[in-house]
């Protein structure tokens, strides 16, 4: 039981996996088995440590590619994600913030393939609809046939996955619309800012 609470389960005793020779079996094991025993628990250890250690870089790496990002020293951030990327390259928090990274960068096709990626791993991460929507928006303010539509269905994709209620996203699709020359549909959103 002092095991358990500082975090140890039954099968991180030393009895676990050595078979069921009853009380005492420690001693009456023979070396092969205690040895089998060491051998396999080392390995077990060195595992948990392993997955545990490359978690807390892959979380590091993270911090760190959104403080350099925050800091507008995008190579570092795209540099700081490509090598989380390294140990987990199925992550697609990892690739949303490296497409958000090459997006402000001004790399909009490696944005755009980051983002695509990250819906390949993950189609229900909302976090990169609300991305790709900033990412269509830009592109719509630069004359992108079609850029404003997409822009419109991420936001709405968006708000009606997360939060319909949210004012600042609601704001951007009014916007959005206003930009696009659908007033009406843009009132409408804004009336709901308002309710």
């Amino acid at each position: 039981r002092p095991l358990q609470r500082m975090g140890f389960s039954a099968t991180d005793s030393p009895m676990h996996g050595i078979g069921d020779l009853g009380k005492g079996a420690v001693l009456r094991a023979t070396s092969e088995e205690v040895l089998t025993y060491a051998v396999s628990t080392a390995a077990a250890l060195r595992q948990r440590e392993s997955e545990g250690l490359s978690q807390r870089l892959r979380g590091l790496l993270d911090v760190q590619g959104r403080l350099y990002h925050e800091l507008g020293q995008l190579s570092q951030a795209v540099d700081a994600y490509t090598a989380a990327l390294l140990l987990f390259p199925n992550d697609s928090h990892i690739l949303r913030n490296l497409g958000s990274a090459y997006h402000a960068k001004g790399s909009s096709q490696l944005a755009f393939a980051s983002y695509q990626q990250a819906l390949q791993v993950n189609p229900a991460d909302t976090l990169v609809y609300l991305k790709l929507a900033f990412f269509y928006e830009d592109f719509a303010k630069k004359d992108w046939i079609d850029a404003g539509s997409h822009a419109e269905r991420c936001y709405r994709y968006y708000l009606q996955e997360v939060d319909p209620g949210d004012t600042s996203i609601l704001l951007r699709l009014g916007n959005s619309l206003l930009q696009e020359g659908d007033a009406s549909a843009a009132l409408a959103v804004y009336n709901d800012v308002i309710a």
